[in-house]
């Protein structure tokens, strides 16, 4: 398990904007489907930061899908945002990225 995660997480710190759009069967995420998804995002993450929770305006698709990885397997500790990860499949992920590649500031 430890080595898996081990894994993942050198994958995560190695990905680019180009592959964080793609699916895992290198189909490209659907950024419209992104923008849908993100609405519930924009519930906790505003425009501007807070104290407690960072903006997502203008976040790089790569570093994105490394914080959501990261997440999923509890490196990074947020209860909300490890629930959050691991709820989001391929597709999801695929297409938040996709999204956020075309709202870059």
């Amino acid at each position: 398990m430890l080595v898996a995660l081990m894994a993942s997480a050198c994958f995560a710190e190695d990905i680019t904007d180009a592959e964080a759009v793609l699916r895992a069967d290198g189909t490209p995420g659907d950024p419209e489907y992104g923008a849908y998804l993100a609405q519930e995002c924009a519930a906790c993450h505003l425009a501007e930061s807070t104290s407690a929770v960072p903006s997502i305006a203008g976040i790089e698709p790569g570093y994105f899908r490394m914080a959501m990885a990261e997440y999923g397997s509890r490196i990074r500790e947020n209860a909300a945002m490890e629930n959050v990860a691991r709820s989001l499949g391929d597709e999801e992920l695929a297409a938040l990225a996709a999204y956020f590649a075309t709202n870059q500031h």
